[in-house]
This record gives structure tokens, sequence and C-alpha cells, in this order.
């Protein structure tokens, strides 16, 4: 139906009539992760924690308008390390995450630089089992991330997260 051949590609997506329209083909985007894309509304673009065709992690910034690939740079994580539930923060330009390291069971919620993709800790979560994966919105008004996971006594929880300041569970 279309001549794209890549499993990837940018589509603009009618909500009115359900008509799909293929923008541009993403040869360098080889698989994205779940959970790991969110909108930049000020910038007009779409922010994908994904693999390149090399299998290298990278955070690749597409403009919203004609999917083309603005910047693609690699995201430095180790073996057993992951970005999941990308949001993005309209009212201070940054981009938040949960960063994952299976190997020392550290669960953070982080701030990523987009320059070069550096990591700082906003907040670090002690009592996460596991979470739901786009189980996470950014809620703007407050400039809070609020996280759906299950606690260490396998409860379900939310947890809300103010960037700015204190943290509450419910």
């Amino acid at each position: 139906m279309y001549d794209f051949v890549y499993a990837t590609r940018f589509l603009d997506i009618n909500k009115e009539t359900g008509t799909i329209t293929p923008l541009n083909p993403l040869p360098e985007l080889n698989s994205f992760v779940a959970g790991g894309s969110t909108f930049d509304a000020n910038g007009a673009r779409y922010i994908v924690n994904g693999y390149d065709q090399e299998f290298v992690r990278r955070l690749f910034i597409i403009n919203a308008e004609n999917g083309e690939i603005i910047s693609s740079n690699p995201l430095n994580l180790g073996n057993n390390e992951y970005l999941n539930e990308l949001e993005y923060n309209n009212i201070d330009n940054k981009l938040y995450g949960l960063y994952r390291n299976l190997n020392t069971l550290t669960f953070e919620i982080v701030s990523v630089d987009l320059t070069d993709n550096q990591l700082t800790t906003v907040f670090s979560l002690e009592d996460l089992q596991y979470f739901v994966q786009g189980g996470s919105v950014f809620h703007q008004e407050t400039q809070s991330f609020i996280l759906y996971y299950i606690d260490n006594s396998n409860q379900s929880r939310l947890m809300v997260i103010d960037v700015l300041g204190p943290v509450s569970y419910t």
C-alpha cells in the first residue's frame, strides 16, 4: 500500500477521519522502547528512546511537522540499565524519565540533558518492585511526574513526584 519499506516511519494520523499519511521513513530508527517516547509542545518535536541499525541506544529528536530527525545522540547506558517512562515538562523544558539499573536494583526519576544525554537524579525510588510500562504522566500545572507502580508489598500505588520539591504517595 505504501512505498515505505522501513518498519519504523513517522505518520500523520487524522484524528477525525482516521486517515494515515506516511510523512517520513526512519531507517535510522530500528526500534523503540515501550514507554520511551514523549512530546515537547514548545519545540513541536517528539523525543524517542530507541535503537539505531547498529543497536546503539539513542535519543532521537524528531520534528513533529515533517518527521525528520533533528538529532540522535547516543544514550550511554550500561548493560542492564534502562530509561523508560519519558515525560516532557513544557514549563522548564526538561525531559524526565524512569532510570533502572538491574545490576544494583536502582530505580530513579531522572532529568535528561538533551544536549549530551546526561542523567541527573531527581528522586531515588526505594519501594518499587516493578512498574507498569506506559503508566506514567507528567502534570504540567503542578510540575509533577506521576508513576503507577507496584511496591515491595505487592500494593498498587501512585507516586507523585514534584520535580521541584516534595514527593507524595497514594
